[in-house]
């Protein structure tokens, strides 16, 4: 071979192996999580303590696990029962009335899973851990399609009647001056959603300050401006109400739920991006007579034992 042959291959070589090095250099680290601890905590709770003191996290959009759902749409990998291992106590569940019984929707989209299937996956965590309690945070998605003919309470009374063990599991009055020892082994329904509201099928949850969208605000972590969420300015949110509900999942177009959520390895501007569950985590903090409720994606177990340990702090 040719002397400037061989002098031009090395070259490119050399090239290409620099450029690789400092790709790799340059790219943004992916973040990893310890291993589930122990599911239960509420156990360790007093019974007199008032469910206006607890905080809670919940899974945003919980049954989106279901494989049907594509990486943009996904917001949890774990199932409903894996979840409440994990120590999720809220679960977000949006339905469609159709032909009198429930969809599950999740962004627009019918999930393959009954309800009759979500409330008994519950069920058996709460036959597991029986000290343990979970609200189900319930919300009309779509309309009612034209074959159905009862309301949605209505509906709603079917599955507890036909689909659940024992009676009295669910609960669907309460308040938050009521007590973890009234409710142990319990689902509590709750919902922002006029429809079950209205027909006095679950705890009105609109009055919790409800955050479903993000502020623009300048980022500390950062230094750059962005629409970050109200998690961030606890503080003003929380002057008053008695309860907070705080959503704080967030897709922006470009890199997908998971990434944004929990593994990061993508730029912000010219920075590497903190997943939102550790920033969360990092800075969540428990206000004395407010339910706090953190609806997240793709739940961590730094996240759940931060939230976990504020309740006995």
């Amino acid at each position: 071979m040719e002397p400037t042959k061989i002098i031009s291959i090395i070259i490119i070589t050399l090239i290409t192996t620099l450029t690789e090095q400092t790709n790799a250099c340059n790219k943004c680290p992916k973040y990893t999580y310890k291993q589930h601890s122990e599911a239960s905590f509420l156990s360790l709770l007093p019974g007199s303590t008032k469910l206006r003191d607890l905080a809670l996290l919940g899974s945003h959009s919980s049954a989106s696990y279901r494989p049907e759902f594509g990486p943009r749409r996904q917001t949890q990998d774990l199932t409903i029962y894996q979840q409440l291992h994990r120590k999720v106590r809220v679960l977000d569940i949006g339905v469609r009335a159709r032909s009198d019984l429930f969809e599950i929707i999740s962004f627009g989209k019918v999930i393959s899973f009954g309800f009759h299937e979500f409330l008994i996956e519950a069920i058996d965590f709460l036959e597991d851990y029986p000290q343990e309690m979970i609200i189900l945070l319930m919300h009309e998605d779509l309309p009612p399609t034209l074959d159905n003919s009862k309301s949605i309470c209505e509906i709603l009374e079917f599955y507890l009647r036909f689909f659940v063990r024992k009676k009295g599991v669910v609960v669907k009055n309460w308040n938050l001056d009521d007590t973890i020892g009234q409710f142990r082994g319990k689902i509590l329904l709750a919902s922002t959603d006029s429809s079950f509201v209205d027909g006095n099928c679950a705890f009105d949850a609109r009055q919790c300050n409800p955050n479903l969208d993000f502020l623009d605000k300048s980022d500390k972590f950062n230094g750059k401006r962005r629409k970050i969420f109200k998690w961030m300015a606890f503080n003003s949110l929380l002057k008053s109400g008695d309860c907070f509900i705080n959503n704080v999942s967030f897709d922006d177009g470009q890199n997908g739920r998971r990434a944004i959520a929990r593994d990061g390895g993508h730029y912000y501007g010219d920075t590497c991006a903190q997943p939102i569950n550790y920033l969360v985590a990092k800075n969540f903090k428990k206000f004395s007579g407010i339910m706090t409720i953190t609806m997240a994606d793709f739940v961590t177990n730094e996240l759940s034992d931060k939230i976990k340990d504020s309740n006995f702090n």
